[in-house]
């Protein structure tokens, strides 16, 4: 690895809960929704020029057991191709990022196997947006201004870290032996409706 940027996209990423709402009106759903969505995720490219206007969009189904429908829009193509459910785990236009990155957690509770490993205070990166030190490195057509990165290589958010109480979850997939499995812990600040996910 050189340490260089070969390739930078600018995107646009835009998530829609359609269930199970707590904060944000209309709740707890939207309707109609006539093919009982649980969330969706749209993306569209912005740079660089070749993939400009490049889309994606997934839709999640509230049925556990129904498999994801993903479209995938090529502006150079001109046209619109659905993607299989392994191909969500393929880097992204070429990128180090799987089209899955963009779900955060985005297994399947009927999949997986859940423990509860306590309470406890952890160090987490938890912030208001607008307190934190902004970028103008990228033109928002609205006037929004992205968080500053910073660190090795500028890739880590320049965030602030808090110490909060929190509830961690590990989840193991089900079905793969020990040596094989995927595993995760689930961090969610206690008394939010948020979590942060850990890979180990």
């Amino acid at each position: 690895m050189s340490g260089k940027v070969e390739r930078s996209l600018l995107v646009n990423v835009h998530a829609l809960k359609f269930k199970y709402r707590v904060e944000t009106p209309p709740t707890p759903e939207i309707q109609p929704d006539p093919s009982n969505l649980l969330n969706a995720t749209y993306l569209m490219v912005n740079e660089p020029m070749d993939l400009k206007n490049t889309q994606l969009l997934i839709q999640r189904y509230d049925n556990d057991l129904k498999l994801d429908d993903a479209y995938m829009y090529f502006s150079f193509q001109r046209r619109v191709r659905r993607l299989s459910t392994g191909q969500t785990t393929d880097a992204f236009l070429g990128s180090d990022v799987m089209i899955e990155d963009f779900g955060g957690y985005n297994a399947r509770v009927s999949e997986t196997k859940w423990t509860f490993n306590g309470t406890r205070n952890l160090l987490l990166p938890f912030y208001k947006h607008n307190d934190l030190a902004l970028s103008d490195e990228y033109k928002d057509p609205t006037g929004f201004r992205y968080v500053a990165f910073t660190g090795q290589g500028g890739c880590f958010p320049d965030v602030r870290w808090q110490l909060r109480k929190v509830h961690v979850v590990h989840w193991r997939t089900a079905g793969l032996q020990p040596s094989g499995e995927p595993s995760r812990v689930f961090i969610r600040r206690a008394n939010q409706h948020h979590c942060r996910v850990a890979h180990l």
